[in-house]
């Protein structure tokens, strides 16, 4: 039995115009297209036994003209890779598929003329890589920009434990990453800035306390960046120390008073109608340490 694109050859050929069929044995369509004076002109479809697409586009004066789509099969049947395209060239939704459906790799495709050479198909933007276990859990996530790692990452064992867990920037670690210490069966926390590894700890979050080793008993306020709500007051009475806060905050803001002195700053803030000037406090140089003593009140 010969396959369509011989059927196509020979029909051409004869220099014959209308509209071309041939068949799969079980009947089905397997090739439908517009011929004119023996040339392919109009809208081009070639399919599976099953009906599915395994090619669409349109002829133009003999060239590919707008956008198309072609897409391949495992032997099962199922589809492994769906590509959009345009003018014949990779152009949109590209999806690749594993043989029990789950998706391998996903992202857009575009087109640009780099050199002067005409046009050519790149990936642009965001792009997801998936990898399965045996058990079909996902292993790994990777999350592309512009070809570079950016964005999520996860790294998964057989049974869904995170191993590995955090975000790229333009290709480098950044932020805070989950990581599995397999050793010591425990997860660790870590800091990256750009790549640059700043320090880690088995909690994610900064512990923030005041020591109060004045006579008095002293009155904390405190907020973060990413949470205006101010906490307090947070009462600490003489010669003791107490927690105030945990964040995964970079920063946060401060003020303390006792009945005779304030402890404060310049950045303006209205708590209960008054207004208190708060000290800004970094947490950079103390991250992920038991914990960051904000200050001796005395």
């Amino acid at each position: 039995m010969r396959d369509a694109s011989d059927f196509t050859e020979e029909y051409i050929q004869q220099n014959t115009s209308g509209t071309l069929v041939s068949y799969h044995p079980n009947g089905n369509v397997a090739y439908k297209g517009a011929v004119v004076d023996g040339e392919e002109d109009g809208e081009i479809l070639y399919l599976t036994p099953n009906n599915d697409i395994i090619k669409k586009y349109t002829i133009k004066n003999g060239e590919e003209s707008g956008p198309g789509e072609v897409n391949t099969f495992y032997s099962n049947g199922q589809l492994k890779t769906h590509t959009e395209t345009y003018n014949g060239l990779k152009s949109g939704l590209y999806v690749r598929f594993y043989e029990d459906s789950q998706i391998a790799e996903r992202g857009y495709y575009s087109q640009e003329d780099f050199d002067g050479n005409g046009l050519e198909s790149f990936k642009k933007g965001i792009w997801r890589n998936y990898e399965y276990h045996s058990n079909g859990n996902l292993a790994e996530e990777v999350t592309y920009v512009n070809q570079l790692k950016s964005g999520k990452y996860q790294k998964l064992d057989e049974h869904g434990r995170i191993l590995e867990a955090g975000k790229y920037l333009a290709g480098e670690m950044h932020g805070v990453w989950q990581l599995y210490d397999e050793e010591q069966e425990r997860t660790l926390y870590a800091k990256y800035d750009n790549g640059e590894f700043l320090g880690a700890a088995s909690n994610l979050f900064n512990t923030i306390k005041v020591k109060n080793t004045c006579y008095e008993t002293i009155y904390v306020l405190i907020f973060i960046d990413d949470d205006w709500q101010i906490k307090g007051w947070v009462s600490i009475p003489p010669n003791s120390t107490r927690k105030v806060l945990e964040t995964k905050a970079d920063t946060f803001y401060f003020y303390a008073k006792s009945n005779t002195y304030n402890w404060g700053g310049s950045v303006e803030r209205l708590f209960q109608d008054e207004e208190y000037g708060f000290s800004k406090m970094s947490l950079e140089k103390e991250f992920y340490k038991g914990y960051t003593q904000v200050s001796k009140l005395q």
